[in-house]
């Protein structure tokens, strides 16, 4: 089984993207993708940006 797990959030601390991470990691024999949303230029607010 394949899981792409990301956090609907480009926050630094974002909570759901921790969720997301720790769930995925809770699902055995699983060929697991983590993405973070900071790893790609997109153009939605960012409060991490405009401090």
């Amino acid at each position: 089984m394949k899981v792409l797990a990301f956090g609907a959030s480009n926050s630094k601390s974002s909570i759901n993207k921790k969720l997301a991470f720790y769930a995925a990691q809770q699902i055995n024999d699983a060929d697991i993708s983590l993405i973070d949303l900071n790893d790609f230029e997109m153009p939605i607010f960012s409060e991490d940006r405009e401090k």
